[in-house]
């Protein structure tokens, strides 16, 4: 449902309050055993889509945080490194 929020709000122009959401629930997958169970695939999106956006209201610093914090907590994913590396 979350993910829905934030659509809605990118959507009606929201894109702080969408990017609000989607750090609230990166922060309850990584302190919830099961939800951060989840395929990686899934996961990976969130941060992903934080990065995009952060970068769109040109919050370029956070957008390099979220990266590095990605880069780290996907070590195999190089698209991660890569965003951190071009962010920095």
């Amino acid at each position: 449902l979350t993910l829905l929020a934030v659509d809605l709000a990118e959507r009606s122009g929201h894109i702080k309050r969408a990017i609000e959401l989607l750090a609230d629930l990166d922060a309850a997958i990584i302190s919830d055993v099961v939800l951060s169970g989840l395929a990686k695939r899934y996961l990976k999106q969130i941060p992903r889509r934080r990065i995009q956006l952060l970068g769109r209201v040109g919050q370029l610093a956070a957008a390099h945080l979220v990266a590095v914090a990605a880069a780290a907590r996907f070590p195999t994913d190089e698209g991660f490194a890569a965003l951190a590396e071009r962010s920095g």
